[in-house]
C-alpha cells in the first residue's frame, strides 16, 4: 500500500486533498494537510476541499500539523463531516473557517 500513496500537492494537483493514502485495509484515505508553526486552532477550507470532504466522508481526513520548528504534532480529524463544527463558521461562498478551539477561548489569544 505504500508504494500506492500519492502526494498530489507536490504533483501540482489539486482535487481537494492533498495526498491519496490507503488505511491498513486498504480503504481510500484522502488526506489535506493544514500546518502552522504554532498552535494550528483555526485553518480555511476551500470551497473544493470542503465540497471532497462531504463527498467522502470516512474516506477524507484532515491532518493538523502543529509546531513545525520545534516538535511537531499531529491531528488527524477522519470524516470532518461527522464534527459538531463542520458547517459552523462561513465567512464567504469560497473559504471555509474551521475553529477547532473551545467556545471559551476568545480571538485575543491568537
Amino acid at each position: 500500500l505504500a508504494m500506492k500513496v500519492e502526494h498530489l500537492a507536490a504533483a501540482n494537483k489539486t482535487p481537494g486533498y492533498d495526498i491519496m493514502s490507503y488505511d491498513i485495509y486498504g480503504f481510500p484515505r484522502r488526506i489535506e494537510v493544514k500546518s502552522g508553526l504554532g498552535k494550528k486552532a483555526v485553518f480555511d477550507l476551500t470551497r473544493n476541499e470542503k465540497k471532497m470532504a462531504e463527498k467522502y466522508g470516512q474516506e477524507y481526513v484532515i491532518a493538523v500539523v502543529e509546531n513545525l520548528r520545534n516538535k511537531p504534532t499531529v491531528e488527524f480529524i477522519v470524516n470532518p463531516v461527522g464534527q459538531s463544527w463542520w458547517n459552523k463558521n462561513n465567512p464567504s461562498p469560497y473559504i471555509w473557517e474551521v475553529d477547532l478551539r473551545a467556545p471559551f477561548e476568545n480571538d485575543e489569544e491568537e
